[in-house]
């Protein structure tokens, strides 16, 4: 139930201290246990590691002066992307211009990925592939129709997006709001 849209509704107060325990959580089952389920890393141009997904528990652990197991994949830009994000979006404290970003970048990842289709692969395809914006609504457990919502988030002014993110715009007018254009948004700030 993280990404049902009735937890965009809780209060910051309650995220942070829900957030806050599951950090005391973690850190005292690292410190008691170690590091169980290794991070994710993929090798960078040049030289190093980039962390794809493990990012508290890396933390946590350098922290404590705990060794990291990592797992290191060979994968590329978008499919790092996709991870990246699908490791964020469990959070329940990410703000909701963060979520929209999280959702477009996801949605743009996947595109690249799958491609354009041919009309004769369209045509001859046994089933119909998926839509971005479906696939992106299944993981996130909620409608296509308000993953397209929440990716117009994306079209707001820097201002009418802390507005959103600090629980004074309510969603559904802040996507209205981004059909406007920026000069027209502005005014309204």
């Amino acid at each position: 139930y993280a990404f049902s849209t009735e937890n965009w509704k809780r209060p910051q107060d309650e995220v942070s201290a829900l957030m806050g325990l599951l950090e005391k959580y973690l850190h005292e089952s690292i410190r008691d246990n170690g590091i169980n389920e290794p991070v994710k890393a993929r090798p960078r141009e040049k030289g190093g590691l980039e962390l794809i997904s493990g990012h508290r528990r890396h933390d946590i652990a350098s922290r404590l002066n705990y060794p990291v197991p990592v797992i290191i994949a060979q994968v590329d830009d978008d499919t790092a992307r996709v991870e990246v994000v699908d490791g964020n979006l469990h959070r329940m404290d990410i703000p909701t211009s963060e979520l929209a970003r999280a959702a477009k970048m996801k949605m743009e990842a996947l595109a690249r990925k799958a491609g354009r289709r041919s009309k004769m692969e369209q045509l001859t395809s046994p089933e119909p592939k998926k839509r971005t914006d479906q696939i992106v609504a299944e993981d996130m457990g909620i409608s296509r129709n308000q993953v397209n919502r929440l990716v117009k988030i994306n079209d707001l002014v820097p201002e009418l997006k802390q507005q959103v993110d600090d629980k004074k715009l309510p969603f559904n007018t802040a996507v209205e709001l981004a059909y406007l254009k920026p000069d027209e948004q502005t005014k309204v700030v």
